[in-house]
């Protein structure tokens, strides 16, 4: 993660996984780089967005349950932007497939 003039940001290969906008090629969501979230968060204006993971804050169950328990939280990765890097991972002999166009009724 590295900071600009324009906040924090990390790097799609960092996310490991992004999904893009079949018609626009638009970056829409990448799987958030945080070890404990696992899951995919929605990019807004290019930052991540909303979404929750687990941290290891004690439980307030008082069932007799090993501690930390993982509970769910906003994440901190929340408002990172996430620059689109996959043109550095293209080989140079393959083409890549340009977004679908819109169909014409």
């Amino acid at each position: 993660m590295s900071e600009c003039d324009c906040g924090l940001w990390g790097k799609l290969s960092m996310c490991g996984i992004g999904s893009f906008n079949g018609k626009t090629g638009e970056l829409e969501s990448v799987q958030c780089p945080s070890r404990f979230c696992m899951t995919m968060a929605p990019l807004v204006d290019g930052k991540i967005g909303d979404h929750y993971g687990i941290t290891d804050m004690p439980s307030p169950s008082p069932l007799p349950l090993p501690l930390p328990l993982p509970l769910p939280c906003p994440c901190p990765w929340i408002g990172v932007r996430v620059v689109n890097d996959v043109d550095d991972f293209i080989p140079d002999d393959s083409t890549p497939v340009p977004p679908m166009q819109e169909q014409q009724p």
